[in-house]
């Protein structure tokens, strides 16, 4: 019978945000979202910055078909293997996600935006590659990701454990034509290419009496 629960409040009762509180805020309010970290255990991360992306931008996204990255036990199995993230990683990460990647996205500068999310993407994989066997965790996607990084392709980062990899891309037109280029290449027939567009509110949620 309760209403205007607080998210943070839904999740703690659930038992969410044990790790992370991105997907948390992603459903309540969307957008770009760069979240504190935890500091606690029991602790939901707060939310430190929030910012429209610019809706002429597209996201393409490329995932060998029926493949999935880590979750549940194995997923908690890779993170209790891996060492502490160096201080000097974690500041700039810090760094690149409050100081470049932010503001290019209010400001909507997609050369400056695209250079943060490629160098953000490259320090995150390289602290799991023990884990994933490298910057990208599917060997088929870090092929393509050296071909398209080599034809000058910007703003390409591995999604969470993969094997899902993304490009940003200034407009539809472009993202489009990313799509067509990599369809023509030999072994893309089992790729999924999908064009998606930035969601900058929250989840709707209907309920049907």
């Amino acid at each position: 019978g309760e209403r205007d629960v607080p998210t943070r409040e839904l999740a703690r009762r659930a038992g969410r945000g044990a790790r992370s509180a991105v997907g948390l805020y992603g459903f309540s309010q969307g957008g770009l979202l760069i979240e504190g970290g935890k500091w606690s255990p029991e602790a939901i991360s707060p939310l430190v910055a929030r910012a429209d992306v610019p809706p002429q931008w597209r996201f393409v996204l490329m995932r060998p078909r029926g493949a999935v990255g880590l979750s549940g036990a194995e997923e908690r199995q890779g993170f209790a293997q891996l060492s502490p993230m160096p201080a000097t990683t974690t500041d700039r990460l810090c760094r690149l996600a409050l100081l470049q990647l932010v503001p290019a996205v209010i400001e909507a500068d997609f050369e400056h935006c695209a250079e943060a999310l490629s160098e953000f993407g490259r320090l995150v994989g390289e602290y799991f590659a023990p884990i994933q066997g490298g910057v990208y965790a599917d060997p088929q996607m870090r092929e393509l990701a050296e071909r398209l990084h080599a034809r000058g392709i910007r703003g390409l980062c591995q999604s969470s454990w993969g094997p899902t990899l993304f490009a940003l891309c200034p407009d539809v037109v472009a993202a489009q034509s990313l799509v067509n280029e990599i369809s023509t290449e030999s072994g893309s027939t089992n790729l999924e290419l999908t064009i998606a567009e930035p969601l900058n509110r929250g989840a709707t949620v209907e309920i049907v009496d």
